[in-house]
């Protein structure tokens, strides 16, 4: 199950060569391809860890959800059978509004951090104005 995908990443440049039907199929410095395949490999599984503990965190919103709803519900006195309906309204807009808080932190963070760095690259030319505004 993760074996073939492994080592066809660890062969990505020999196969592109060979589809892309290159004359040099492997590359002349075999050390050098052997180093830059594993550390490919581990830059791949790494992101894959990080991208699991990234839907690991939608798991605690929703236990976080269920223990803000749980105190809501105490403090309205659902066990002792007389609810409080004001305070069932106002905890549920509260934890609503908390909840609306974390999700815009968090599309914030998946925006600027993962999308922006998917796709910017450090390459290109200075910025320099048509004219100078004095």
């Amino acid at each position: 199950m993760f074996g073939v995908p492994l080592i066809l990443i660890f062969l990505k440049e020999p196969l592109t060569a060979l589809i892309e039907k290159k004359s040099e199929v492997m590359p002349k410095e075999k050390g050098m391809f052997i180093v830059q395949g594993l550390f490919e490999m581990f830059e791949v599984l790494l992101s894959y860890f990080s991208n699991t503990l990234s839907f690991v965190r939608i798991g605690a919103f929703a236990v976080s959800h269920a223990a803000m709803m749980e105190v809501v519900l105490m403090l309205a006195g659902a066990e002792s059978g007389n609810l409080n309906w004001v305070v069932v309204v106002l905890g549920n807009l509260f934890v609503c509004g908390m909840e609306g808080l974390i999700v815009g932190i968090q599309v914030l963070r998946l925006e600027y951090y993962e999308m922006f760095s998917r796709f910017y690259k450090g390459t290109g030319r200075k910025f320099e104005p048509f004219r100078s505004v004095k």
